[in-house]
C-alpha cells in the first residue's frame, strides 16, 4: 500500500483531514494551510466583508469574459494577500491567465457552498493522530487565523506556523519556508 506526506490549502485542508481520518494507513504526516479544523466550532471574524461585497458581483459577472473574469480574480488576489509587501499585479495575473488556460470552467472554482453532507461520528481534527503541521497567514481575510490556532490546540502534537502580514494566498517568497517545513514533518521520527 502506497502512503504520502499529505498537503491541503483551504477546503484542500478540510479534505485533507477528511482522508486521513478515513484512511490513516495512507496518510504519514499532515499540512494544513489555510484550513479550518475539521468538525470543530471555533471562534474567528469570518469572512471579510470586503471579500462578501466582491464575490456579491459573482451572479452578474460573464464567465465567457477572459478579461473580465481576469479581472474578478485579480481582485480575489488582492484582497487575500495581507499586508507583508505591496501587492504586485503581475504575478498573480500570470497565475490567473495559467489557470484560465487549464479549465473549461473558472466558475466551478467557486462551487465550495454545493459540498455538502454528514461527517461520520469522530470525525474532527480531534481524532487526528499523525504529525500535523498547521500553516496560516496571520491576516488571512477568508479563513481567520483562529482557526489554525484552533487546529493546532485541539491535535496533539501539532505544529503550528504562523506566517506575520500573510492572507489567504501564498506568496512566492514563503514557498521556502513552508516547504523547509513540511520536510522536518516529514522527517519527524514517528
Amino acid at each position: 500500500m502506497v502512503a504520502a506526506h499529505l498537503v491541503g490549502m483551504s477546503l484542500g485542508g478540510y479534505v485533507a483531514q477528511i482522508a486521513a481520518l478515513k484512511y490513516p494507513n495512507r496518510v504519514l504526516t499532515l499540512t494544513l494551510i489555510a484550513s479550518e479544523p475539521l468538525g470543530i466550532e471555533y471562534q474567528g471574524e469570518g469572512i471579510a466583508p470586503e471579500f462578501m461585497e466582491h464575490f456579491a458581483g459573482m451572479g452578474d459577472l460573464d464567465w465567457s469574459d477572459r478579461e473580465a473574469v481576469t479581472r474578478f480574480l485579480l481582485r480575489i488576489s488582492e484582497l487575500s494577500a495581507g499586508s507583508v509587501v505591496p501587492f504586485d499585479h503581475h504575478a498573480p495575473v500570470g497565475r490567473i491567465e495559467r489557470e484560465l488556460r487549464r479549465t473549461s470552467s473558472m466558475q466551478s472554482a467557486f462551487n465550495h457552498a454545493m459540498v455538502g453532507g454528514e461527517l461520520a461520528p469522530g470525525m474532527t481534527a480531534e481524532a487526528l493522530d499523525l504529525p500535523v503541521l498547521v500553516v496560516h497567514g496571520s491576516e488571512d481575510p477568508i479563513i481567520s487565523v483562529a482557526a489554525a490556532r484552533t487546529t493546532a490546540g485541539a491535535v496533539a502534537g501539532s505544529q503550528l506556523l504562523i506566517l506575520e502580514g500573510r492572507g489567504h494566498e501564498l506568496l512566492e517568497q514563503d514557498v521556502g519556508q513552508i516547504a523547509a517545513a513540511v520536510l522536518r514533518l516529514a522527517e519527524r521520527p514517528s
